[in-house]
């Protein structure tokens, strides 16, 4: 009877600690150089940046190519006006999102 305690209590609590350990929780998302909202001339930026190893990232839904380590680099082209830019990144079933605002005044 103690060891089915042990079992149902024990094990699944060592279970998310080694996953959490493991780096099994929200995948980071970090941008380079980059402000929440910015004005450029150009009719493109580029987005610079890292995800945790063995996420995915989408950009407005596109998937985007990672190096091994995580870094990406990304040249988005912009409409004139307000361009809204969704970066999401997904590991073992968990996203983190974020946006970035680019308004395109050519």
């Amino acid at each position: 009877r103690l060891t089915i305690i042990i079992v149902v209590l024990i094990v699944p609590a060592y279970v998310a600690f080694s996953f959490e350990r493991s780096g099994g929780g929200a995948p980071t998302l970090v941008l380079e150089g980059e402000a929440v909202s910015s004005m450029v001339h150009t009719p493109f930026t580029t987005l610079r940046g890292t995800v945790s190893p063995s996420s995915q990232l989408f950009i407005n839904n596109s998937p985007v190519m990672l190096h091994y380590n995580g870094n990406f680099e990304e040249k988005i082209a912009l409409q004139s006006g307000i361009n809204t830019i969704d970066l999401v990144a997904r590991r073992y079933g968990i996203t983190t999102t974020t946006k970035r605002t680019i308004i395109y005044n050519p």
